[in-house]
């Protein structure tokens, strides 16, 4: 994880002395442009250094692990095919989670009581990013909707399963020889890095969902898959609110009162046969050796291990 902060921040950098040799202005305007999202060029220079980070962080931070340690040290991603007809069911998993997720994301806010010390703790921090995804999720024509799936779906949803799934989880598994104990603190750490501590809760969900994806299919791009399915559909969903009278450009939709719990559950009974119909397709007994082995040299006495 060090490896991505420095990636992410050295790349952020990079982009700031570009973006100053281009307008010619001082990094000190550039960073000031930051605390002022009324700044014409607020959005354009968020969204340059957003790309860079994603880049930076995951990609690039993926692949100097790959190039210190080799491929071999992760199994090259686990880069593998997998059962065809898990194209529709992890879509519509994704899909039919979005109630379930609803009702954890308010469950989470149960946890931050407003006018606690917690609140007090993580809402300042909160309002910050708001005014981030507010930006950020200003999309007033279908060329902006193009762009934001690129870098806030696509991006990250490789970028960030490489690097949590495909890089972390599996160093962890190898530490601690334990696929579950790998799978949640690999989660805990995903939702963490992401620093939105009133969606904690579902995103740890998700993140542990995007493992076990990993080990039951024995590849990573079915939890790709989900992930970008669950990007794009936050952002799709936007663009047309927006497009509606309800929402101003850039306004983010507030949650009810309440979740609705029938469209919840009817969702939860989906999401479940989904679940099943991936697990029985369960390749982890087939991936365990390799998977929790630090090198090729601990599989000499696998007679397949060059299968």
């Amino acid at each position: 994880m060090l490896m991505t902060l420095f990636t992410g921040a050295f790349l952020v950098f990079i982009g700031m002395m570009f973006i100053s040799g281009m307008s010619g202005s001082s990094l000190e305007s550039i960073e000031q442009v930051f605390k002022e999202p009324d700044n014409p060029s607020f959005l354009s220079v968020l969204r340059i250094l957003t790309t860079l980070n994603q880049i930076g962080a995951f990609l690039v931070a993926t692949w100097l692990f790959m190039r210190v340690f080799g491929k071999d040290s992760v199994e090259g991603l686990y880069f593998k095919s997998f059962n065809p007809k898990l194209w529709l069911i992890i879509p519509l998993a994704m899909l039919s989670a979005s109630p379930v997720i609803d009702v954890f994301m308010h469950l989470n806010n149960w946890f931050i009581p407003e006018g606690s010390w917690v609140e007090a703790m993580f809402k300042p921090m909160e309002d910050e990013g708001a005014v981030i995804t507010q930006a950020l999720l200003t999309m007033d024509d279908p060329g902006t909707l193009i762009f934001n799936l690129l870098i806030i779906a696509v991006l990250p949803a490789i970028g960030e399963e490489l690097a949590f799934r495909g890089v972390l989880q599996n160093q962890i598994a190898k530490s601690t020889k334990n696929i579950h104990t790998a799978i949640w603190i690999s989660a805990f750490i995903f939702s963490a890095y992401h620093m939105q501590f009133y969606g904690f809760i579902p995103r740890l969900l998700l993140g542990a969902f995007f493992g076990y994806l990993v080990v039951w299919t024995g590849s990573i791009w079915p939890s790709i898959i989900a992930h970008l399915v669950n990007n794009t559909s936050a952002i799709v969903a936007m663009y047309y609110a927006q497009s509606s009278e309800d929402l101003n450009l850039g306004e983010l939709p507030q949650m009810d009162a309440s979740p609705d719990f029938l469209f919840a559950g009817i969702g939860a009974i989906i999401l479940t046969l989904c679940l099943f119909l991936v697990w029985r397709e369960n390749k982890w007994n087939e991936i365990k050796e390799r998977y929790l082995a630090w090198s090729r040299m601990d599989l000499f006495d696998d007679k397949n291990f060059l299968d």
